[in-house]
């Protein structure tokens, strides 16, 4: 779809959920990025420091799910931080960056083998 579909889909999307008004939407922007899936690898924390570093400095920029926060959250923890995200609009005070971090979703690795073990 171009940017200007994108964007008019997101609008009226946003005015079917009941969650702003079509009048209320002041603009929007689309970011085409490739292979913005998360990607873990050695040094994969301090490369996403860097990035919510950055992220922090935006005020009014709230990122949700697995792309807008570079982690593999399965979909309920992708919708926890959207709605958590939408709540810290109106002030709450949310942290989105504390959704997901329980061990049995996380995957463990072995730095000796390499080897990636899924946690049950």
């Amino acid at each position: 779809m171009s940017d200007k579909d994108l964007i008019a889909l997101a609008i009226e999307e946003l005015t079917t959920l009941g969650l702003a008004d079509a009048s209320e939407v002041e603009g929007g922007v689309v970011f085409r990025q490739l292979k913005a899936y998360p990607a873990y690898n050695l040094g994969y924390l301090d490369n996403l420091k860097v990035i919510k570093r950055f992220l922090a400095t935006i005020d009014n920029l709230r990122t949700v799910g697995r792309n807008g926060m570079h982690r593999y959250n399965n979909m309920d923890h992708s919708m926890l931080s959207a709605l958590m995200a939408v709540k810290s609009l109106d002030e709450e005070n949310h942290d989105l960056w504390g959704i997901n971090l329980d061990p049995s979703y996380l995957e463990k690795v072995s730095t000796a083998s390499r080897k990636t073990e899924f946690m049950a």
